[in-house]
């Protein structure tokens, strides 16, 4: 789940600049999505977060210096597919939802890599913990349509989320990807 947010996140960030002559994006949201995959119990368990909001979309492919994005998205929106097990990923052990209702992805740099390839860093912020990260992202532009793309590896215990029994990894793995892709229109 925080690995689709934080996917879903570095796609708007990836669409955000602060000069005012930037070119600002709206999220499409039926075609964006922000997924995350965790291994529990050595099986991969697949989940997404159903919604998720840019504060911000700007973005310039000739000043991607310049982006400034922030993404907020909410925790109660993410899930693994089952009630039971939904209700605990948004409860106090893991996303403490209730305490954190969102969580952010403020982006703070966007460097070319050549093409349609940035590398981008931001912070997430997660359970009221900032942590930098950084990724490689894909952010094309044709037209009046934009759309990005990217996947970033976590570790859920930078942001305290699995407390208790799962603060170690013998039933639920550290890592977690976070991928996402992002289609927005021209404003």
């Amino acid at each position: 789940m925080l690995k689709r947010s934080l996917l879903a996140v570095s796609l708007l960030a990836a669409f955000s600049t602060g000069p005012a002559d930037a070119r600002s994006w709206e999220l499409i949201a039926e075609e964006s999505r922000l997924d995350f995959t965790a291994s529990i119990q050595g099986r991969d368990w697949a989940g997404s977060f159903q919604q998720f909001a840019a504060a911000e979309m700007a973005f310039d492919p000739t000043a991607p210096e310049n982006a400034a994005i922030a993404i907020a998205i909410p925790l109660e929106s993410a899930t693994l597919g089952t009630a039971d097990v939904d209700k605990e990923l948004r409860g106090e052990t893991w996303f403490a939802a209730e305490r954190h209702p969102e969580a952010r992805f403020d982006v703070t740099s966007l460097t070319p890599t050549g093409g349609d390839r940035y590398d981008l860093t931001a912070d997430l912020t997660l359970r009221g913990v900032t942590v930098p990260v950084a990724f490689p992202v894909t952010i094309r532009v044709d037209g009046d349509r934009a759309s990005a793309s990217g996947e970033l590896v976590m570790n859920r215990t930078d942001h305290g989320v699995g407390q208790g029994e799962f603060e170690k990894p013998d039933t639920v793995a550290f890592e977690v990807t976070v991928s996402f892709s992002i289609e927005a229109a021209a404003r």
